[in-house]
């Protein structure tokens, strides 16, 4: 017993001892952090083998490293190893003033053609906030532009901020983004100046509302720096009650909360409290589209045409008067007007276009005027409601599907059959009477 008892400690020396002689100091990989939250620069240690003792001086790279959140010095010897690393520090550019490192923002960039200003294309995967601030500059160059469908149904956004930098927004940009309840700026003349190429590159298109410096914009003032006038920046803004004008504005002016163009008379842009002046000459295209809370319209015995779309999607307005001397009602000019019920076409109208009342379905009865000359595809589609339309004689044409799905609607026409120049399909099947008797 004693013998084996012998044997066990002898081999737990030899063990030990061996240890002993093939053992050395170990190097942790990372070293602590010193009292002000950086890592220790250069650091010695012993590496022991045998009798020799050696000092190794570990190194670290002059160029910093970072992501994110911190910068940090590599080590260059052959242990993986940090100096330095602390959070950045960012000015207001978005650049760190330590590393040099520029923040993203939670965005996506790419350069332009000639590398003078960044385009943001969108988010970084892990960026889910619902209120985002464009960033006016990124890595030393303005942010100018936002690219087509960068921010297509991104439904969780609510609300945006575009600084003045921004001078352009590609279609769909916001495509989908249905959250959107407001949008913030800080200066109206840049946010008129902005180029909106086509459908949803506004926000303002989901969000109705507009915020200057964080106020609600319910007066649009015009700056007298303003030489053009792009509707679809401000067209879908819901709150605005009225129009004024800066003095010195050398091309517009503002009259009946009305923007009237000064050269031509021409009415550029209304709201839901427009009274349009006796002296206006035309209504331009889009200017009261989209428009809520306009119940009813006056249009002076001066203005010769009512432009594309003039009222388009008013779904609040339910009557329009309109005073002899209006030749032309160009497409779409009243399409979705869904509550319009009265509206009594002038003699001498010669022109009603293509869509013009499409989709007026509180509208139940129209005489088209003596001396109308051209009645347009799909003029009165889908009036579902519109049971009685008399068409005089000398109508010259009237297109293909003018009265398009019009299902309880009887045409009452004072020509005695259907001329030639109008289309086989001008009425879809509706009941005509020819020959009919007009007072």
């Amino acid at each position: 017993m004693n013998k084996k008892l012998f044997i066990i400690l002898m081999i737990l020396t030899v063990i030990c001892v061996l240890l002993l002689a093939v053992g050395c100091d170990k190097q942790t990989d990372e070293l602590p952090d010193n009292d002000n939250g950086s890592f220790s620069g250069d650091t010695g240690n012993n590496i022991n083998s045998g009798d020799n003792t050696q000092d190794h001086i570990h190194t670290y790279a002059n160029e910093w490293s970072s992501d994110k959140q911190y910068h940090w010095r590599a080590s260059t010897c052959e242990h993986d190893l940090t100096a330095d690393k602390a959070q950045h520090s960012f000015d207001d550019n978005g650049m760190c003033s330590i590393c040099k490192y520029y923040t993203t923002y939670g965005f996506t960039f790419i350069l332009n053609s000639d590398n003078q200003y960044y385009i943001i294309t969108g988010l970084e995967d892990d960026n889910d906030n619902n209120q985002i601030i464009i960033p006016s500059s990124y890595s030393g160059k303005p942010v100018t532009a936002i690219d087509k469908n960068a921010f297509k149904d991104r439904v969780n956004l609510t609300s945006i901020s575009i600084p003045t930098s921004i001078t352009s927004i590609g279609q769909g940009a916001f495509d989908g983004c249905e959250g959107l309840t407001g949008v913030y700026i800080t200066d109206m003349l840049s946010w008129l100046n902005i180029l909106f190429q086509g459908n949803d590159s506004n926000p303002l298109d989901y969000a109705k509302h507009l915020y200057l410096n964080n106020q609600l914009v319910t007066q649009l003032t015009i700056p007298k720096e303003l030489h053009s006038f792009n509707i679809t920046s401000i067209s879908n803004c819901a709150d605005l009650t009225g129009i004024t004008v800066e003095e010195q504005n050398p091309t517009f002016k503002s009259d009946g909360n009305c923007l009237i163009e000064k050269e031509t008379n021409r009415l550029v842009f209304g709201c839901k409290n427009s009274v349009i002046p006796s002296y206006v000459t035309k209504i331009g295209s889009a200017a009261f589209e989209g428009c809520k809370g306009l119940t009813s319209v006056e249009i002076p015995s001066g203005v010769e045409y009512i432009g594309f779309d003039a009222f388009r999607n008013c779904s609040d307005l339910t009557t329009v008067k309109i005073q002899p001397g209006l030749t032309h009602i160009y497409d779409g000019a009243f399409q979705n007007c869904s509550n319009l019920k009265d509206i009594d076409l002038p003699q001498g109208l010669t022109d009603i276009g293509f869509q013009a009342f499409y989709g007026c379905k509180s509208l139940t009865s129209v005489n088209i005027p003596t001396g109308t000359q051209n009645i347009r595809s799909g003029a009165f589609a889908y009036c579902n409601n519109l049971t009685s339309v008399t068409i005089p004689v000398g109508v010259v044409k009237i297109e293909s599907h003018a009265f398009l799905m019009c299902n309880a609607l009887i045409l009452y026409c004072a020509e005695q059959s259907k001329p030639n120049n109008w289309d086989d399909t001008w009425n879809s099947g509706r009941l005509v009477e020819w020959g009919y008797e007009i007072e």
